[in-house]
């Protein structure tokens, strides 16, 4: 009857773990780690830290199977298991218009604007933020009393990602890759950095005011 946490929770690893091997066997490397990995005390951390996110993302899987529950599927059930296919599926397809917007030639040096991306610049992390909460949504239905601190899954997975490992390291390298360009500081200022949105109203002219130097005008960005 409980089968369904522990197949979504072997499913989500398995795709993005088959996507990153992909990617990282055609690029000859992993982009992230590029300076973290010539410094071997951050490196392990980095490698530590994603030892402990698997153990803390699981919890309420592993909670659950080792519970004996004999309750038949609720509302939290479907609720969870609808909110972890709508991340699932906004991870998965976000990554892929991502591959096939690098793998097309034309589109060297360019950063993506298209598909789910012209909504946020990070679409495929808000999918894995999303599909945790859904597999804790869904583990409320067993689950009572302080077991219910099993809520640390989705906010861990939500501070590494925003705080950690996640959005920091690549709007960093973003922002050196593509430094001085006035498109895209336009589309950095008119679009969500995580949350997919309707696009801001952030000009041209606004733009080149972004591109003044630091300290001569202040910069605010879409958070939403």
């Amino acid at each position: 009857m409980y089968d369904a946490p522990s197949h979504t929770a072997l499913a989500s690893p398995s795709r993005l773990g088959s996507f990153l091997f992909t990617r990282i066997k055609k690029d000859g490397k992993d982009g992230r780690f590029d300076d973290i990995k010539i410094t071997p005390p951050r490196f392990f951390a980095a490698w530590t830290i994603q030892g402990v996110w698997v153990l803390l993302t699981a919890l309420p899987v592993f909670t659950v199977n080792a519970m004996s529950s004999t309750k038949d599927l609720g509302v939290n059930d479907y609720i969870g298991w609808a909110i972890w296919v709508f991340g699932f599926a906004l991870e998965v397809i976000s990554d892929n218009q991502k591959g096939a917007f690098a793998a097309n030639p034309a589109n060297k040096g360019q950063f993506i604007n298209e598909g789910l991306w012209y909504y946020s610049r990070h679409p495929n992390y808000f999918g894995e933020m999303t599909l945790w909460l859904g597999q804790f949504v869904a583990a409320t239905s067993v689950i009572s009393g302080s077991q219910y601190c099993l809520v640390i899954s989705p906010l861990f997975v939500v501070f590494l990602l925003c705080k950690i490992s996640g959005l920091p390291m690549l709007e960093a390298r973003s922002d050196e890759k593509f430094k001085g360009n006035a498109e895209y500081e336009l589309f950095k200022a008119n679009t969500s950095i995580l949350i997919p949105w309707f696009k801001g109203s952030k000009t041209e002219k606004d733009a080149a005011m972004l591109l003044q130097p630091e300290g001569a005008a202040n910069t605010v960005y879409a958070i939403y």
